[in-house]
């Protein structure tokens, strides 16, 4: 999928992602948050998700094993499961 993208277009994204700055947000997220990432994303590491975690009150972070970039690609079942297991909790409350 990324390889299909033209690389002018690729290169636009990559600017406009890394000129961004919306830290400053963070701390006003006030819905249940899950963050998933993929345990061998080098992309957007492990880090960058804890990052997110602890700066969005309440989110739950989960990590995709055997996943990188793509986790609900690369591994779907576990990806579902772990949607599941964040809207099943919040039916709860």
């Amino acid at each position: 999928m990324m390889t299909a993208t033209s690389r002018a277009v690729y290169r636009q994204g990559l600017v406009a992602a890394f000129l961004a700055d919306y830290r400053w947000m963070l701390p006003l997220v006030t819905i249940p948050t899950l963050i998933l990432v993929g345990e061998e994303d080098q992309a957007t590491p492990v880090g960058y998700a804890r990052f997110l975690e602890n700066h969005i009150k309440g989110a739950v972070l989960q990590v995709v094993p055997e996943a990188a970039h793509l986790p609900h690609r690369e591994n779907p079942p576990e990806f579902n499961r772990q949607v599941r297991w964040h809207l099943e909790r919040l039916q709860e409350k």
